[in-house]
C-alpha cells in the first residue's frame, strides 16, 4: 500500500499539486503514526482511541483518492486498487476496535485497579 501511495504522489500530475500531494502524504503518515502510538499505550480505551483516529485517517485518505480521480491524477484501475487497499486496512482496524470494545481486559495501566 505504501509504495502505491508514494507512486501516486511522486509521479504524474499529482506531483505538481503540492497542496493535495502534501495532505495525502500527511494523512497516510497519520494512519501509521497512530497505529504505532497505540503500541505505547497501556490501557484498552487509549488503544481504541488511537485506532479510531487511524480509522478516520483511512476515511480521509479515501476522500483524497476520490479527489485525485476526479482531477484525473490517476486511472480507474489505480483508484480501485487504492480504495480496495484502504478498505482492507479499515476492516482490520474495525476488527481490532470491535474486539477491544467487547473484551473485559483493561490493559496494564489499570491492571491493579
Amino acid at each position: 500500500m505504501k509504495n502505491k501511495v508514494l507512486d501516486l504522489i511522486q509521479s504524474g500530475p499529482l506531483s505538481k499539486d503540492y497542496t493535495t500531494r502534501d495532505q495525502m502524504n500527511r494523512t497516510f503518515g497519520s494512519i501509521m503514526d497512530n497505529i504505532a502510538e497505540w503500541f505505547g499505550r497501556r490501557s484498552r480505551l487509549e488503544i481504541i482511541q488511537f485506532l479510531n483516529i487511524s480509522w478516520g485517517s483511512v476515511m480521509e485518505l479515501q476522500s483524497q483518492f476520490f479527489r485525485c480521480f476526479d482531477r484525473k491524477y490517476n486511472s480507474r484501475e489505480q483508484f480501485d486498487e487504492l480504495m480496495e487497499n484502504t478498505n482492507e486496512i479499515g476492516k482490520m482496524l474495525t476488527g481490532i476496535i470491535n474486539y477491544l470494545n467487547k473484551t473485559t481486559i483493561k490493559g496494564n495501566k489499570f491492571k491493579s485497579r
